[in-house]
């Protein structure tokens, strides 16, 4: 498998970064509408660091892409994309974090509970257990899979309307998230992530589901505290996947396409 798609005909001034960690191929639906305006690339990060997806990041950009571009981010790619547009400024015009996880760890500790209070009581217990094995040091047959179970219980709680979709997911990679994940969660506790916000040199905006179970709030209070010139919008009835939303679907891509 390549370590990238692309969109469109025309040169690509847009890169897509998907989420997870380790659930490359989940924005392929946005790159598809998106490359009616202009070429798109979709990487996919295979690195089990932080470190080593920035630097692989930073060579997908370099290699496929036309620099400086629009990099957009979604979810824990969000956070991925602010490592790159930080350390790389020349590589990027404009900066967009879509459904990006909280940027300091006080406003992360009401996730979970969020999530599980709208799945059924099995469904709850049933995400409690896999997530305890998942971060365990026991041996777990079948972890991808059980992650990509993991990762469906998630998607069924972060939607506030969801319209029937296909699962763009190419693979989910276990260790990939656990390894990435436990890495990026210490530099958020460490403060890491607003010093990339305070070394940006590019425009950035901000797009974040009113009811996604990842709060608003852990943006914009320590973005408005940083100083930093910033755009945000906040998407109404929608949760954590902003293209999939009945109600918010048709705003998110005409907000896309403005700012791309």
């Amino acid at each position: 498998m390549n370590d990238f798609r692309k969109y469109g005909e025309d040169s690509c001034k847009l890169v897509l970064v998907h989420g997870g960690p380790g659930a490359p191929g989940g924005m392929a639906p946005v790159a598809k509408v998106l490359s009616s305006r202009t070429g798109v690339l979709e990487p996919f990060q295979t690195k089990n660091s932080v470190a080593g997806q920035i630097e692989e990041l930073k060579s997908q950009i370099t290699n496929h892409a036309d620099v400086p571009v629009t990099l957009l981010g979604w979810s824990w790619g969000a956070w991925l994309a602010l490592f790159v547009a930080a350390e790389y400024p020349d590589l990027v015009s404009k900066l967009i974090m879509v459904s990006s996880g909280p940027l300091e760890a006080e406003y992360a500790k009401c996730i979970l509970g969020r999530r599980l209070e709208k799945l059924t009581h099995d469904e709850s217990e049933e995400a409690k257990s896999i997530l305890e094995m998942l971060y365990s040091d026991e041996i777990v047959e079948n972890r991808d899979s059980v992650l990509s179970r993991f990762g469906q219980l998630m998607t069924k709680a972060d939607f506030y309307c969801e319209e029937p979709h296909e699962n763009e997911v190419i693979e989910t990679d276990s260790d990939i998230h656990k390894n990435v994940w436990e890495q990026a969660a210490d530099m958020r506790k460490l403060g890491e992530l607003l010093e990339c916000i305070s070394k940006l040199k590019c425009p950035l905006t901000v797009i974040h589901g009113k009811n996604d179970s990842h709060p608003f709030e852990g943006l914009k209070n320590p973005l408005d505290n940083s100083g930093r010139n910033y755009n945000m919008v906040i998407l109404d009835k929608c949760g954590h996947y902003p293209w999939y939303e009945k109600y918010a679907r048709d705003e998110f891509f005409s907000i896309l396409l403005d700012e791309i």
